[in-house]
């Protein structure tokens, strides 16, 4: 028999099929017209449990080289959309005191590299390449904020476990076994836009704290779920 996790369904699906446990509601969906309802659980997404979900919190005191050390991350750009973001950044008054990590495709070679980094603070109004992924739970926990252009179904937990505000570009689906609010996780588009959502943050403590606090809360009450079901996944494994 064949147990099926986080998985679409193809054009052919494996018989006997046991059990399938779909990512979220629109994975649920999809199975849903196949003719295997019996064996579609409900949504839960155990990757969850391999989010690393307490971060040291040095990582922005080492890179920053001011006193205020603000970072700010966006992941998922494509080649054609670095200039933009650049400029956007230098005319915003974030880049005066902070850090820029931009995550994508086609990254202009004049960067510096996240992955390169030699543990020395940088200057204000850096932007740095974030191409290297063992970096993104010290950068969930600490930028100020995360804009997520397009993010793996791991990506995004790891930034919501973060407990940081985070806004998404239209078109970017969000893991979760139920809609999200749109209070909790914005949708915006233009950098400029989501620069002035940041600036907006800086300037109210409590409002990024509430946003950063339901990102977690999300992210905590999908792995609680997910450990509660593990061992009936386990339990199949075993049976056979």
């Amino acid at each position: 028999p064949a147990v099926l996790m986080a998985a679409d369904p193809g054009l052919q699906i494996p018989a006997p099929l046991e059990a399938v446990y779909p990512r979220d509601a629109r994975q649920a969906g999809a199975w849903a017209g196949r003719r295997v309802t019996e064996a579609v659980q409900e949504p839960v997404d155990f990757t969850t449990l391999f989010t690393i979900a307490q971060v040291d919190p040095n990582f922005r005191t080492m890179i920053s080289g001011t006193d205020e050390g603000l970072l700010w991350w966006t992941q998922g750009l494509s080649a054609a959309q670095w200039a933009g973001w650049r400029r956007a950044w230098a005319a915003s008054p974030l880049s005066r005191h902070g850090l820029l990590f931009l995550g994508g495709t086609g990254a202009p070679a004049d960067l510096p590299r996240l992955s390169a980094w030699q543990r020395a603070p940088l200057p204000a109004g850096a932007v740095v390449v974030a191409d290297d992924d063992r970096w993104y739970p010290a950068l969930s926990a600490g930028a100020q904020a995360v804009h997520l252009q397009n993010a793996s179904p791991m990506l995004q937990w790891q930034v919501y476990a973060g407990s940081r505000p985070i806004s998404v570009s239209p078109g970017v689906t969000l893991n979760a076994a139920e809609p999200l609010d749109a209070d909790t996780i914005l949708t915006l588009e233009k950098p400029a836009q989501i620069l002035d959502h940041w600036q907006a943050l800086r300037g109210d403590a409590m409002a990024a704290r509430q946003r950063g606090d339901a990102t977690r809360r999300i992210f905590w009450q999908e792995r609680r779920h997910a450990g509660e079901r593990l061992p009936e996944f386990l339990q199949r494994v075993f049976d056979w």
